[in-house]
C-alpha cells in the first residue's frame, strides 16, 4: 500500500507540476510504462526476476527529464554454507528515480534517486540513495513510441556497500501534442 501510495503521489506531483508551467517550454510531454528483466549483479541473496513501472517524460530544447517508479522484482537464491543448502529470501526493491535522457531517438541518460529496500527475515525496511545509467532507443509513430532501455541500477545500502542491478526495460510512451 505503501508504495503505491507513494508512486501516485510522485505521479500527482509531475502532473501538477507540467499543468502550471507553459506548455511552449515543452519540446514534449508524455507518460508511460515498461516491462522487462531485472539482473542482480553480485548478490548472493537475489536471482534474476522481472520488473515493471511507470513513467513521465518531460523534453527541453537540451534534456529530457524523465521522473519514474521501477518495481524490482528478485528471485529468491539458495546459498551452500558449509554442505548444507539454505533457501535466502530476496529483497524486495522499489525505486523512484529521477533521470536526465540526452539525445534523441537514441540517447544516453543518467539519474539519481532512492529505492525502498526490504531484506525479509534481514535487516528490515530502508530507504537508500541510487544511481542510474543507461542508454536507450525510441521508435515512434505518431504519439506513440515503443522505448528499449538497459539501465545500470547502483543502490547504496545502509553498510556502504552498493547493491548492483542491470535492468533490460521495453515500453510504450504516449506523447501528449503541444
Amino acid at each position: 500500500m505503501g508504495r503505491t501510495l507513494a508512486a501516485l503521489l510522485l505521479a500527482l506531483s509531475l502532473l501538477t507540476l507540467a499543468a502550471a508551467c507553459d506548455a511552449s517550454v515543452f519540446t514534449k510531454l508524455g507518460i508511460g510504462a515498461y516491462s522487462g528483466v531485472n539482473i542482480p549483479i553480485v548478490q548472493d541473496d537475489a536471482g534474476t526476476g522481472p520488473l515493471y513501472g511507470f513513467r513521465g517524460r518531460i523534453g527541453f530544447p537540451l534534456v529530457t527529464l524523465e521522473p519514474a517508479v521501477t518495481i524490482l522484482n528478485n528471485a529468491d537464491q539458495d546459498a551452500d554454507v558449509s554442505g548444507s543448502t539454505i533457501s535466502l529470501e530476496a529483497p524486495e526493491v522499489t525505486s523512484y528515480s529521477f533521470s536526465a535522457l540526452f539525445g534523441g531517438s537514441f540517447y544516453g541518460l543518467a539519474g539519481i534517486g532512492w529505492s525502498s529496500i526490504n531484506v525479509p527475515d534481514g535487516a528490515g525496511e530502508s530507504t537508500e540513495p541510487t544511481y542510474y545509467l543507461g542508454g536507450g532507443a525510441e521508435i515512434g509513430v505518431g504519439p506513440v513510441a515503443v522505448d528499449v532501455s538497459p539501465r545500470l541500477y547502483l543502490i547504496q545500502t545502509a553498510d556502504n556497500a552498493t547493491r548492483k542491478n542491470v535492468g533490460i526495460l521495453i515500453g510504450v510512451n504516449y506523447y501528449f501534442g503541444l
